[in-house]
């Protein structure tokens, strides 16, 4: 499946970035810190607003609940205390989807796109957030095939787990199916593989010990190296 992502696309924005896995893509600009309303205003802390637009028509309830998800999955990781009595404002526009009600296809995809518009801007972090799919099957399998959202397949009749990892760590998890403890333990394994920013180069050995593609912590570890270099290019 083919993964891509890319820094500084929206010059209006203090940071954009786009990130695409399969048939579903998004694109996030952060806005801020900028004054922000009196009834939002906190007194040692950054107030901090997400908006999801869907590909087509206007937001309803799952935009509302993507919001959310991404509002929890993304507010540890910034340092909220630097810019107290301020606005952060993250913009997230579903491009493309094949379902656009599956949120464990749209969620990934919106939180690498977030994380990495999150780097563009300069926002203050404690680590970036790498989220992946991850599909098994009725008996706790991975689903190897190619799945939206993650290198994973989506079981139908399994469960569906959305995993994101900071520094290695599993910090943030959406289920979806019934699943028992070592089905999840397996999501874990396979998730934190697809989501480690340490790998050497374009491919690498999954967990089965078997040549796999790109994964999503190397596309955003790539992005990131590319925004670095073109930012120090001024000491050339």
């Amino acid at each position: 499946m083919a993964i891509s992502a890319t820094l500084s696309l929206l010059p209006r924005a203090d940071g954009s970035a786009t990130f695409k896995c399969g048939l579903t893509s998004a694109i996030a600009s952060v806005s801020g810190p900028m004054e922000v309303r009196p009834r939002d205003e906190l007194p040692d802390k950054t107030f901090i607003e997400v908006i999801v637009r869907p590909a087509v028509g206007v937001g309803g309830t799952h935009e509302r609940a993507l919001e959310s998800l991404l509002l929890s999955a993304l507010s540890p990781l910034i340092i909220r205390t630097h810019h107290p009595r301020t606005l952060l404002q993250i913009n997230v526009q579903i491009v493309e989807a094949a379902d656009h009600t599956d949120a464990t296809a749209l969620l990934p995809v919106a939180i690498n796109a977030a994380s990495l518009a999150l780097v563009d801007a300069g926002v203050p972090l404690r680590s970036l957030l790498v989220a992946t799919t991850v599909g098994l099957d009725e008996q706790g399998g991975v689903m190897r095939g190619e799945g939206e959202g993650g290198r994973a397949q989506v079981g139908k009749e399994g469960s569906r787990h959305v995993l994101g990892f900071a520094r290695g760590e599993c910090v943030f998890v959406e289920s979806l199916g019934t699943f028992d403890e070592q089905g999840f333990a397996n999501a874990l394994l396979w998730g934190r593989e697809e989501c480690a920013m340490d790998g050497g180069g374009a491919e690498g050995m999954g967990v089965d010990g078997k040549c796999k593609a790109e994964t999503v912590g190397a596309v955003v570890r790539r992005a990131v190296e590319r925004k670095v270099a073109a930012d120090m290019r001024w000491k050339e």
